[in-house]
């Protein structure tokens, strides 16, 4: 009985880490062509004025310039409006806008990334403190 419970406890683990992540990334569209990682500076953010910053890389792991990356933001459970724009170009494959998240809460963040090649789109989760 010993030998199964030590076996799923480590099971349960890395399906929780699988799950778990700055964001919780579910990816449409292109998934294999491209990575597309969230950050927010704060990196814990709170209800106020945050700014996301988007990265950009190739199957290759090389960053990807002269994308058009779009982000729309909603809070979970409550609809707070049109709150969506285009990030500006940071150069090496970073893109980054900023948004007021006017309430605590859970929000999703749409990320859609357009490329001579590739149309994708990836949700991220995060949680306004």
């Amino acid at each position: 009985m010993r030998k199964s419970t030590v076996l799923v406890i480590p099971i349960l683990i890395l399906m929780l880490a699988a799950c778990a992540g700055t964001g919780g990334q579910t990816a449409t569209g292109d998934a294999v062509n491209l990575l597309v990682t969230l950050s927010t500076n704060p990196a814990e953010p709170e209800a106020g004025r945050v700014e996301f910053v988007v990265e950009v890389k190739d199957a290759a792991n090389r960053p990807v310039d002269g994308a058009v990356v779009n982000l729309k933001a909603d809070m979970i459970g409550h609809s707070m409006g049109d709150l969506s724009g285009q990030a500006t170009a940071q150069g090496s494959g970073r893109y980054a806008t900023a948004a007021n998240l006017s309430m605590a809460g859970p929000w999703q963040i749409d990320v859609q990334v357009q490329t001579a090649d590739h149309n994708v789109t990836r949700e991220f989760r995060i949680e306004v403190k």
